[in-house]
């Protein structure tokens, strides 16, 4: 099993279009205030004396004033001290960084999992007018391709005629989330006890669309799926509120995948 993909950043602070400072940098001037020493703060970063002097030096002309400047003499021989303004920095980076972390954290947050499913559905752009998200629950050999069955969100199935080679390009196992995409001619629309199709949805008639001749039906199937027929020219219109099936067939069903 691959591992999982997870969420990482580092937070760079930027004069204009130039990198100011990042993690790094941050943490030599941390060790500046804390040691009172380029010297030591080197080490302690584990980088050289001339490579910590560069990237203060640096940092000090980007900012537009002196971050670190050198102490004044006296009972310990002087030494080097961040300035108002550098002490002010590594306390805002402190901040941001921490900011940032906790919303990796949140990222990382497996409860969120459904929110990212309907984030994908919601960003799905097709022509289908029906987008059913669910599971892909089983998948089976049948009439020289496969056989594969959704499980929606409110416990439906749907199930779609795919070839082998289909399966193989979108990388369809068992568990992973996919949309079934049915255009809405292909919807079939009836008494709620006619005997079922490939597939077959229980649902309820919400409305009939913008205008009273309009060609399309508005549903909720059983388990809260929205769904869209187009309703022959001179057939019936059922009546809002109207129990009715909702019937296509499995090689009508375009199975997609996000990502």
């Amino acid at each position: 099993m691959k591992d999982p993909v997870k969420a990482s950043a580092e937070l760079w602070l930027n004069a204009g279009e130039t990198r100011l400072a990042g993690g790094a940098r941050i943490a030599l001037l941390a060790q500046v205030g804390k040691t009172g020493s380029i010297t030591r703060a080197a080490a302690a970063c584990g980088v050289s004396y001339k490579g910590a002097w560069d990237a203060i030096d640096t940092m000090n002309r980007l900012s537009g004033e002196a971050l670190v400047e050198r102490a004044a003499g006296g009972k310990g021989g002087g030494g080097t001290r961040l300035t108002a303004r550098g002490k002010r920095l590594v306390e805002h980076y402190a901040r941001l960084d921490q900011a940032l972390q906790s919303l990796l954290g949140t990222l990382a947050d497996p409860s969120l999992a459904d929110d990212w499913q309907l984030m994908r559905a919601l960003s799905l752009r097709t022509s289908a007018r029906n987008q059913l998200p669910g599971k892909v629950e089983a998948l089976a050999a049948h009439d020289g391709g496969v056989r594969l069955t959704l499980r929606l969100a409110g416990g439906e199935r749907v199930v779609a005629q795919l070839t082998q080679a289909s399966c193989e390009a979108l990388g369809l196992e068992i568990g992973r989330a996919a949309f079934a995409l049915v255009k809405a001619p292909a919807l079939r629309v009836a008494a709620a006890d006619e005997t079922p199709a490939d597939n077959c949805l229980a649902a309820t008639v919400q409305g009939n669309g913008p205008a009273d001749d309009s060609g399309e039906l508005q549903l909720v199937s059983r388990g809260g799926e929205r769904l869209v027929a187009s309703l022959p020219a001179g057939g019936r219109r059922p009546a809002p509120g109207e129990a009715v099936a909702v019937s296509f067939d499995a090689a009508s069903v375009i199975v997609a995948v996000a990502g």
